[in-house]
């Protein structure tokens, strides 16, 4: 069901941000019964990305114990599904580990994390993604949490893209380095 709810939520949003496209957008021509769905400019049913590992730096608002701060993270990423849980749709699963810490008025704090990210990609430009895994800090704070996170990649330059997050713990803008 969580499954089903990530996926219509990405593409609302995705429709939301394609609205001022639609207005310019050239008309369709009639599809070629020889191209595959892997090889369509359809939205969602492009060829997955050949980036096999990804780097990120996210800054932004974190919580720690029930106490909000500035979180400074890193994050680093491995492809271990290139075409992911859905057959019709380009979508590839990263692991994904990160951390770094979070300043409050009080104390500093260690995050850190291990998750699963499902990315889908609407075409070469956004890629929307959910994750699901473990999070939690030690230092001050000692906690241990399930981490769950909505976000989208926007893929301006071959080799980096800007990020934004919103996770149980932490709301995050970014870049990331693809390689």
């Amino acid at each position: 069901m969580y499954r089903k709810l990530l996926v219509f939520s990405i593409l609302v949003c995705s429709s939301l941000l394609n609205a001022k496209t639609v207005k310019n957008a050239a008309p369709a021509m009639p599809a070629s019964p020889a191209k595959s769905v892997a090889d369509s400019d359809l939205p969602w049913k492009g060829k997955p990305s050949p980036v096999q590992f990804q780097f990120s730096g996210l800054a932004g608002l974190s919580i720690v114990g029930g106490v909000a701060g500035f979180g400074i993270n890193a994050a680093a990423a491995i492809k271990v599904l290139n075409d992911g849980f859905i057959d019709d749709l380009n979508d590839q699963v990263f692991v994904e580990f990160w951390g770094g810490p979070v300043f409050t008025g009080t104390f500093t704090a260690a995050a850190i994390g291990a998750h699963l990210r499902w990315d889908l990609s609407k075409n070469d430009l956004w890629t929307f993604y959910g994750l699901a895994g473990l999070g939690g800090s030690f230092g001050a704070v000692r906690t241990l949490h399930v981490r769950t996170g909505l976000g989208v990649f926007w893929n301006l330059f071959e080799f980096l893209s800007f990020r934004g997050e919103l996770s149980h713990e932490h709301i995050g803008v970014g870049v990331t380095y693809l390689l």
